[in-house]
């Protein structure tokens, strides 16, 4: 930050520490409820000292900066605030104040909530590293918070006897008396003397709101005059008469239905005053129906109509009593709100204070002037979830969209429809209306509109797209005409002609479309010059939020193809590949290193594609999936991921995501028929790290991990011929469990190894030599049965088969058999046959346990709840024969059963 900047910062910090430094001041002057005010001045105290603290720190400009100097005017201004109303509150006469003492208690607490927001904004955990500031904010906030805004129970009860006896003349000398007292130690004023000037200082202070034209204050200050002079404590000066205030001194006389006199001419009652006094009633919690009656009468009026709706807090007021479960009462506030409704910025206030109907109906009737003036009012709105819950009319909902059309309401009605996509159930009613697509469409295809226009329309229908079903693209013909091609070469000619915010914008607007539509996934992997220009703006657009949704497009448009990356043609092809490598192996970004895992994942594996395995065989992409692996796995626990460097926390929906894309790149660099890329894995000990996924990860990673170590199991020198097979035959980066049966059968689990194995392996025996590794010797026999365990998990089928395989050769069978068993597979394996597994791993399950009974000598044979198990299994038609098989076995049924 440079010299000026630190000095408007200083200045600024300085006249909040002053504005707290007077108020404290003016705190400590009052003598009415002094302990409420003592609590919050203390408070304030403290605010200061942190004030002076952070004045005291320099803190670079930084964005968090810019959020802290609007926090700091918005505190000063509240501080000034609540001081304006403590310095009025000091201006009065002390028995003015025991009237006024509540009201301005109230004002405080709003103050108080007001300051306590201010603080929070003021993003000082971003400003010092050892959160201090922080903690000492967060203590003042709890503490003013925590401050009691409520008169003592002495002072309430004062008040209320005051305005009992100012309503009942009859009341005697000697109760008068005794009142009198009490509100002389209420304000310490002991003696007559002290009474006198006091009662002197309130009558001037009546004169002066009359001026004023404050009728209703001072009406409220001669009716306390009148009630005090009753007694004889309080000397009156000669010449004053102690005569009660009549009507005439304030607005004539007329017969009200609050105070029962003679009501002649409106407009002069409601210019003197009286709806204000109206509404203070209202806001202090009382409901008269007669006071809401006067208020319906004068609402007759247009000119008292305006005057009613102009008054502060009526309108709120009214709206509340609306809600009122007495009928009288909520009948009457909503026909008075009825007469109001006839003017724009009335409907407006309604709509603030939660009554949207007049508003609604308003919309549909004004001008194009006044729909814009209601559309910017509805985008300031703090909106609650029941308000928006009537702006989801159909007829709003049109009105709104077709206004789109129109220069003059344009504007304001695209910024509505922005705010107002942040509620869903306004979303789904915007999905089905049929003109807001192609109207958002021509903002953003027309070059006469403004960036921030381009920018708005692109944003709503990234809401209109994720909030998209299947069934709306047939209710909505423009959603369907929203993925066409032409389309979406409107969004990527966009995206490269616009700024970057407006960039990134477009591009999550074409993943959602790629997301959402098979046909708009299909068209944007087909167009060539589409797939060119993502490679390149991937290869030269080295900003973070660009190059990530540009990996997130690609990766959405090939992950389920089974054609994999249509890569641009050379020289582009070799510059796409180690792009990606490159993003993969050095990005410090978690999304795009698994972004464009996922998609090397899917890069072509054709003969015709040498040149890809070269690059990745040359690159240190192997390097890079090994310490991925290794630190998912270590961080599974902990949420966040450590690999180039310290990374934010990260959810644990980023980091699966990334370790399953991280495998699917490790499955289409070492398949069978890349002997180098194997090897070059098992020199990093892949192996190992596999092995743990399978007790760590999800239940995808777990299949994919057993699939990549069926790949490393396999001998150097073993040839895949012609039924190898292909990457394009897999499906989300793994093999269909038939596909892997034939891969387990070329060699019992056993390939390379990085290590050299001194033992020998207790079901291969010599086999397991020091140049090959075996998932017996390296524990992996355990996970696999956890897996089986975990019937519903995807891998269950996968760890199934391969468990199988270690059971195939015969002269290992049984000691596999017996290892399989001593990590409790058979009761892994009964679990499966009873859950609601699918029918193919159910299938699988059975010829595990048969090779199990075939091969050993196992429990499973004396087990009864294993023969109860298969013998519900034989009432499924296609499970019959098999669980009759091993019931054979178990000599359960004879052989010759008809159940084979």
């Amino acid at each position: 930050m440079d010299i000026m900047g630190f000095g408007a910062r200083d200045e600024l910090l300085k006249r909040v520490a002053d504005s707290v430094m007077l108020f404290c001041a003016d705190a400590r002057h009052v003598d009415l409820e002094q302990e409420r005010f003592r609590r919050f001045s203390e408070y304030m105290g403290l605010l200061q000292a942190l004030v002076r603290e952070l004045t005291a720190r320099r803190v670079e400009r930084t964005p968090e900066w810019g959020t802290t100097t609007a926090g700091l005017q918005q505190l000063e201004a509240e501080i000034n605030k609540a001081r304006e109303t403590l310095k009025t509150y000091g201006a009065r006469s002390r028995l003015s104040r025991l009237l006024v003492c509540r009201d301005v208690l109230s004002k405080l607490q709003r103050s108080a909530h007001e300051i306590c927001r201010a603080i929070e904004s003021l993003s000082l955990g971003n400003l010092d590293s050892t959160l201090r500031l922080k903690s000492k904010a967060e203590e003042i906030v709890h503490g003013l918070e925590s401050v009691e805004f409520k008169s003592a129970a002495a002072t309430e009860a004062i008040v209320t006897e005051i305005a009992k006896s100012a309503a009942e003349d009859g009341r005697s000398r000697d109760y008068t008396s005794r009142l009198l007292h009490q509100i002389s130690d209420a304000i310490g004023a002991t003696t007559s003397a002290s009474l006198g000037r006091e009662m002197a200082l309130l009558k001037q202070e009546k004169e002066e709101m009359e001026a004023r034209k404050q009728h209703a204050e001072a009406l409220q200050l001669a009716q306390l005059i009148q009630l005090l002079s009753r007694t004889e404590m309080i000397p009156i000066p000669r010449g004053e008469s102690a005569t009660p205030p009549t009507s005439d001194n304030f607005i004539g006389s007329f017969t009200c239905p609050i105070s029962g006199e003679l009501m002649q001419d409106p407009e002069a009652i409601a210019a003197a005053g009286a709806v204000r006094c109206i509404v203070k009633r209202f806001c202090r919690g009382e409901t008269e129906p007669e006071a809401l009656q006067v208020l319906l009468d004068l609402s007759e009026n247009e000119k008292l109509a305006d005057l009613i709706g102009n008054t502060k807090d009526c309108i709120p007021s009214l709206v509340s009593l609306a809600q009122n479960s007495v009928p009288a009462i909520s009948e009457k506030a909503l026909r008075v709100l009825s007469s109001l409704s006839s003017k724009t910025h009335f409907v407006i206030q309604m709509a603030r204070a939660g009554h949207v109907r007049p508003f609604l109906t308003s919309f549909q009737q004004v001008n194009t002037e006044g729909r814009a003036e209601m559309a910017t009012a509805l985008t300031r709105m703090q909106l609650l979830e029941n308000t928006a819950r009537h702006l989801e009319s159909e007829q709003f909902i049109g009105t709104l969209t077709k206004s789109l059309y129109s220069c003059v309401c344009k504007p304001a009605c695209l910024g509505c429809i922005k705010r107002l996509t942040a509620f869903p159930g306004v979303v789904q009613k915007l999905v089905l209306d049929r003109d807001i697509i192609p109207a958002l469409l021509g903002l953003v295809h027309s070059t006469a509109s403004e960036p921030q226009w381009k920018q708005d329309a692109v944003e709503i229908l990234i809401s209109l797209v994720g909030a998209s079903q299947p069934q709306d693209y047939c209710n909505n013909p423009s959603l369907q005409e929203l993925h066409s091609l032409h389309n979406i070469h409107v969004f990527l000619h966009t995206a490269s002609a616009s700024s970057p915010q407006t960039k990134c914008s477009c591009l999550r607007l074409l993943v959602l479309m790629a997301t959402k539509s098979s046909d708009a996934r299909e068209l944007m992997r087909c167009d060539q010059s589409m797939i060119s220009c993502l490679f390149s703006t991937l290869s030269g657009d080295h900003r973070s939020q660009v190059r990530l949704q540009v990996l997130r497009l690609i990766h959405s448009i090939v992950e389920e193809h089974p054609g994999g990356v249509p890569l641009p043609p050379s020289p582009e092809r070799e510059g796409a590949v180690n792009t990606l490598i490159n993003v993969f192996t050095s990005s410090p970004d978690i999304e795009e290193r698994s972004a464009a895992a996922g998609i090397i994942g899917r890069l072509p594996s054709d003969d015709a594609d040498a040149d890809v395995d070269e690059m990745l065989y040359r690159s240190e992409i192997l390097k890079a999936i090994h310490e991925v692996i290794c630190a998912t796995e270590s961080s599974s626990n902990h949420h966040h991921v450590t690999m180039n460097e310290p990374t934010p926390w990260q959810p644990t929906m980023v980091i699966d995501c990334l370790l399953e894309n991280v495998l699917a790149s490790l499955l289409r660099c070492i398949e069978p028929k890349r002997t180098e890329l194997q090897r070059q894995a098992l020199k990093l000990d892949l192996s190992t790290s596999l092995i743990r996924v399978l007790s760590t990860a999800s239940s995808v990673a777990k299949k994919q991990a057993i699939i990549a170590l069926c790949h490393l199991s396999q001998s150097s020198d073993q040839t895949m011929t012609g039924s190898a097979i292909d990457l394009k035959d897999q499906k989300d980066g793994f093999f269909p469990v038939s596909q892997l049966q034939w891969i387990f059968r070329m060699k019992s689990w056993c390939g390379f190894s990085s290590e050299l194995s001194q033992s020998l392996c207790s079901v291969h025996g010599p086999a397991c030599s020091r140049h090959a590794f075996c998932l017996v010797k390296a524990g992996a026999v355990g996970p696999l049965v956890q897996i089986v365990d975990e019937a519903d998990s995807v891998a269950c089928e996968a760890a199934l088969v391969a468990l199988e395989t270690l059971i195939r050769e015969e002269r290992t069978a049984s000691s596999a058999s017996m290892a399989i068993a001593e990590s409790q597979g058979v009761a892994a394996i009964l679990r499966v046959l009873q859950h609601n597994s699918s029918l193919p791993t159910k299938e699988k399950a059975l010829d595990l346990l048969h090779s199990l009974v075939k091969h050993s000598e196992i429990s499973v044979k004396q087990s009864p709840r294993s023969k109860e198990v298969l013998i519900n299994l034989l009432k499924v038609e296609e499970l019959r024969k098999k669980a009759a098989l091993i019931l054979s076995q178990m000599h359960d049924i004879p052989q010759m059963s008809s159940y084979f």
